[in-house]
């Protein structure tokens, strides 16, 4: 026996396929009582889906704005941590130059030691963490984004 196949027996092949899943889809709607099994198949169900997703999407932007934050504000809380170590050998060394008992040449130990923790203290002042200066107030207007 030979089989033989044209456009129309393939065409009814097909549509018969697509009625049968249709059936199915019917049925299942039927047997679980729900309208709709997706969110596609409802236009108001497929908006919300919609908005569920921009917001978790929204929501999951706004975490890493969070966690960049947190980022930034423990590396300027290591910094000022540094600074205040560096102060306070400043201050000690200045403490140190005034006792009368120190020669010439313990004050100018200690005059440099004291300068060179001054340029520690500048080179604190402009770290930087992702190109954001961590003690500078102008970075608020980086970059040039418009909505």
């Amino acid at each position: 026996m030979t089989v033989q196949l044209n456009s129309t027996s393939l065409s009814l092949a097909f549509n018969g396929i697509q009625a049968a899943k249709e059936v199915e889809k019917s049925t299942a709607k039927l047997t679980t009582g729900k309208k709709h099994l997706h969110a596609g198949d409802d236009v108001g169900g497929f908006k919300q889906s919609v908005r569920i997703a921009n917001e978790q999407n929204l929501h999951s932007l706004t975490l890493q704005n969070l966690q960049g934050l947190i980022s930034y504000s423990q590396t300027q809380d290591g910094a000022l941590g540094q600074a205040a170590k560096v102060l306070q050998r400043m201050n000690s060394l200045a403490e140190l130059s005034l006792d009368v008992t120190k020669t010439d040449n313990d004050r100018n130990a200690y005059n440099h030691e004291f300068l060179e923790l001054a340029d520690e203290l500048q080179s604190i002042k402009g770290l930087e963490l992702n190109d954001l200066n961590l003690f500078i107030k102008n970075n608020a207007h980086r970059g040039n984004m418009s909505f």
